[in-house]
C-alpha cells in the first residue's frame, strides 16, 4: 500500500495497540519522561500558580492596577489567586493513563491508522533540556488535543501544557479531565479585563522559564472550519517570546507540527457552520452522544512532527541583544522591533505547517470531482485513477508531501479513500464517480434564532451542503497552487510585463491576504519563484522578442486545473465587489446577512455562483481585503463595525475582478449529471 510508503521516518502508532490487553499494558507502563527544558529543578502545577502569583512583575502591575481601578491591592489579589485556579494546569498520573486507554480504543475503532514523524521525534528528544520547547500543531479537529499529548506520552516526553479555549472549561467532567491532562484554560477575549490579562500573562511567562514540560498551543487561536491554515494570532505568541526578548530565558525551540486527515471528524459541522449554523455547544452530553461516529471509518491520520527550529536562530542579526541589559528584570518589556519579529516568526510557523501537511488521497480526489462537475461529465473509476496520479505528481513538483503512486497501489489507494467518504462519494452501476447531493436540512427554531447570517432555505442547504463539504478537502491543498492560479488569471486576462503582473499579483495577494495568509516579507521571492517554475511547466510563457513580457502557455490541463481552484474565491470577490459598489456605509451583521440573501437568490436562479460563496468565513475574509487595499474603511464604535465604501476604488477593483473571471460556467444543481440526489429521511443537527 502507499501509505506505507508515505515517507522514511513515519510509523503507525495505533498498529500495536489494537489488542486491548496492550492497550492496558501499554499505557499503565513505567513512564520515565524526557524533560523539555532542565534549566529548572521539576516543578509541579501548584508550584507554577504560586510562582505567578509571587512575581514581581505581576506585583509591579497590581500596584499600577490598583491605582488605576481605584480597588484595594489586597481585593485585587484575591481575584487573582481565584483567576490562577480557573487558568492553571494540573497533571494526575491515573487520570492520563485511563484517558489514554480510552483514545487508544477509539483510535484503534475509528482510525485505519495514525502515522506519526518518528524520526523527527527521536531528533527532538536528543536536542530536549537547553532551553523551553514550544509545539505549535495546525488545528483542523477537536482530535488535534488529544493527539499532541497522546504522542508525548508514547514517545517518553513529558506531556505538554496545552493553552484550551473555556468552552471545555465548562464541559462536565471533561473540563476537570483535560486540566488532569495538563490543559490550562484561557479565555477567548480579555481585552477589557485588564487584572486577568496581566493574571493570564505572567502564568505563562510562569510556564516557559520555569516548567520542565513543553507548551503546545494553536497559533491560529480556533479550529479552521474551511480546512485551510488561518492567519496566526498574535497574542499567545507575544506572551512566549517575551521572557525571550527580556533575556530571562537563553532560546524557545519551536516545533511546528502538521496533523492531516483522511477525513474530518466535524466535515459536516464545518460546512453548516460557514453557512451561518452556530456551532453546537460544547457539552459533556453532546460528546457522548458523538460517540456513535465510533463506528465510521475516518480512514489515516497523520501527523508530520516538523524540523525544530531556534527562533534565536530564525532572527539572526536582526535580535538586538543588549537592549534590555541596563533595566530591571520585572519592568522589560518588549520593543516595537520586537513585537515586528513575533509576526515574522508567527507567520514562519504557519509556513512551516502548510509545508509540512500530507496529501491526502482524498483530497486529490476531490479536485478530481470538482473538476468533472466543471465539465459537467462524470469520470469513470480509471479516468479518477489516472487523475490522482497526475496530479500527485503536479503537487510533489510544487513541494507537496503526497504518496508514492504507481500503477500497482493507485486502485487500492483511491478505492480506499472513496470508501471512506461512502456518504459524500458513489460509484453508480456504470462506474462513474459522482457526488451525492444532501437530503432536506430541518431548521429548528432554537438554531433559526441564532443563525449568524441569513436563514438559507432547505433547498438550499441540500443544494451547497456537498459541494462545501468537497471544497473543505481542496482547500487543504491549496497553498500550494495559491501564487499559480492568480498568476495564471492575471495573465489569462492579457500579456503583462514583469513589472505590471508584480504590482497586479501584489495587489491580489494583499486582497486575499486572510483566506489564504500572507508573509508579506517573502512574498517577492515567492512571486519569482513561481514565475520561474510556471515557465518551466509552460503554464507560462514569455515573448521571444521581448523576454519581459509574460503571457500564457500551452499547458491547458494546468491551466484548466488553476482555473477550477480558483473560482470559487473569485467568485465570491466578484459577487461580493458588485454588491459593496452600490453602497456607501454599511454595517458589518447587516452586510453579511444581506450578502448572503442576494447570492442564495441569484444561485436559486441558476446564475453562475459557486456554493462556497455563500460561505460567510470567505465573505468576512473579502470585507477584511478590501479593507487591506483601501476600497472600504472599517470603523468600530460601541454600537459596532461599520466599513465606509470608497466608490472609486471599488469600482476599479471590481472591474478588474470581473475581467480575471473565467468565461464558461459551473452547475452545481441536479442538472449536473454529476451530482445524484440521496433519496431518505430528513438531515438534522
Amino acid at each position: 500500500m502507499a501509505k506505507e510508503q508515505l515517507l522514511f521516518g513515519f510509523k503507525d502508532i495505533v498498529e500495536p495497540r489494537r489488542f486491548n490487553k496492550d492497550a492496558v499494558s501499554f499505557m499503565s507502563r513505567h513512564w520515565d519522561p524526557q524533560p523539555a527544558y532542565k534549566a529548572s529543578k521539576i516543578i509541579t502545577p501548584s508550584e507554577i500558580k504560586k510562582l505567578a502569583f509571587e512575581s514581581k512583575r505581576l506585583d509591579n502591575i497590581l500596584n499600577d492596577l490598583s491605582v488605576a481601578l481605584n480597588r484595594d491591592k489586597e481585593e485585587i489579589k484575591k481575584d487573582v489567586a481565584v483567576m490562577l485556579e480557573e487558568i492553571g494546569l494540573d497533571k494526575k498520573m491515573f487520570v492520563v493513563r485511563w484517558l489514554g486507554i480510552f483514545t487508544t480504543k477509539v483510535l484503534c475503532s475509528m482510525c485505519s491508522s495514525v502515522f506519526v514523524n518518528e524520526k523527527n521525534i527521536f531528533s527532538l528528544k536528543s536536542s530536549m533540556g537547553y532551553n523551553p520547547v514550544v509545539f505549535v500543531p495546525s488545528h483542523r479537529s477537536y482530535a488535534d488535543f488529544v493527539l499532541m499529548t497522546y504522542i508525548c506520552f508514547c514517545y517518553d516526553i513529558d506531556l505538554p501544557a496545552v493553552a484550551a479555549g473555556m468552552d471545555f472549561h465548562s464541559m462536565v467532567g471533561m473540563g476537570r479531565v483535560m486540566r488532569d491532562t495538563s490543559a490550562f484554560y484561557i479565555r477567548r477575549t480579555f481585552a477589557t479585563d485588564k487584572v486577568y490579562g496581566a493574571v493570564f500573562r505572567q502564568y505563562v511567562r510562569t510556564l516557559i522559564t520555569k516548567y520542565h514540560a513543553p507548551i503546545s498551543f494553536f497559533i491560529e487561536g480556533t479550529r479552521s472550519r474551511s480546512g485551510k491554515s488561518m492567519p496566526s494570532k498574535y497574542g499567545f505568541m507575544s506572551m512566549v517570546l517575551e521572557p525571550l526578548f527580556t533575556r530571562e530565558i537563553p532560546d524557545i525551540t519551536f516545533v511546528p507540527v502538521s496533523i492531516s486527515y483522511d477525513r474530518v471528524m466535524e466535515e459536516k459541522l464545518f460546512a453548516y457552520e460557514l453557512l451561518g449554523v452556530p456551532k453546537p455547544k460544547e457539552t459533556t452530553s453532546a460528546l457522548l452522544r458523538g460517540l456513535s461516529v465510533l463506528n465510521e471509518n475516518f480512514g489515516n491520520i497523520y501527523v508530520n512532527v516538523g524540523t525544530p527550529f531556534s527562533a534565536l536562530d530564525y532572527f539572526g542579526s536582526s535580535f538586538k541583544k543588549s537592549i534590555h541589559a541596563l533595566k530591571p528584570l520585572e519592568i522589560r518589556d518588549p520593543s516595537p522591533h520586537e513585537n515586528k519579529l513575533m509576526q515574522k516568526l508567527s507567520h514562519e510557523v504557519v509556513y512551516r505547517q502548510q509545508s509540512g501537511m500530507i496529501t491526502t488521497t482524498f483530497q486529490l480526489v476531490t479536485v478530481a470531482v470538482m473538476l468533472s462537475i466543471h465539465n459537467e461529465s462524470p469520470m469513470s473509476v480509471e479516468e479518477l485513477e489516472e487523475y490522482v496520479l497526475w496530479l500527485s505528481s503536479i503537487v510533489k513538483s510544487f513541494g507537496g508531501l503526497t504518496f508514492d503512486y504507481d500503477t500497482s497501489n493507485i486502485k487500492a489507494e483511491v478505492s480506499f479513500a472513496l470508501s471512506v467518504h461512502k456518504k459524500l462519494i458513489v460509484i453508480d452501476k456504470n462506474f462513474k464517480v459522482r457526488l451525492i447531493n444532501s437530503p432536506p436540512f430541518v431548521i429548528t427554531d432554537d438554531i433559526k434564532k441564532r443563525m449568524k447570517g441569513h436563514q438559507l432555505c432547505e433547498k438550499t442547504m441540500s443544494t451547497v451542503i456537498p459541494v462545501i463539504m468537497l471544497q473543505l478537502y481542496i482547500n487543504s491543498v491549496l497553498h500550494w497552487f495559491t501564487s499559480s492560479f492568480i498568476l495564471y488569471h492575471i495573465i489569462s486576462k492579457s500579456p503583462e510585463t514583469k513589472a505590471k503582473l508584480w504590482e497586479d499579483y501584489e495587489s491580489m495577494r494583499l486582497l486575499l491576504k486572510n483566506e489564504f495568509p500572507l508573509n508579506e516579507s517573502t512574498l517577492f521571492n515567492e512571486f519569482e519563484i513561481c514565475i520561474t517554475k510556471l515557465i518551466k511547466m509552460d503554464v507560462l510563457k514569455t515573448e521571444p522578442e521581448n523576454t519581459s513580457v509574460i503571457l500564457l502557455g500551452d499547458n491547458d490541463k494546468m491551466h484548466t486545473l488553476l482555473e477550477v481552484l480558483f473560482w470559487p474565491f473569485l467568485n465570491c470577490i466578484h459577487l461580493l465587489g458588485v454588491a459593496l459598489c452600490n453602497e456607501t456605509v454599511i454595517e458589518e451583521k447587516t452586510c453579511l446577512k444581506s450578502i448572503q440573501k442576494t447570492l442564495e437568490w441569484q444561485l436559486l436562479n441558476k446564475e453562475n455562483i459557486h456554493p462556497y460563496s455563500l460561505s460567510l468565513d470567505s465573505i468576512q475574509n473579502f470585507i477584511q481585503g478590501f479593507v487591506a487595499v483601501k476600497a472600504l474603511k472599517r470603523d468600530k464604535k460601541d454600537t459596532g463595525v461599520t466599513y465606509t465604501v470608497d466608490s472609486t476604488v471599488m469600482s476599479r477593483l471590481s472591474n478588474w475582478i470581473t475581467s480575471l473571471l473565467p468565461k464558461n460556467t459551473m452547475k452545481f444543481y441536479l442538472c449536473n449529471p454529476v451530482i445524484i440526489e440521496q433519496k431518505g429521511i430528513l438531515s438534522r443537527l
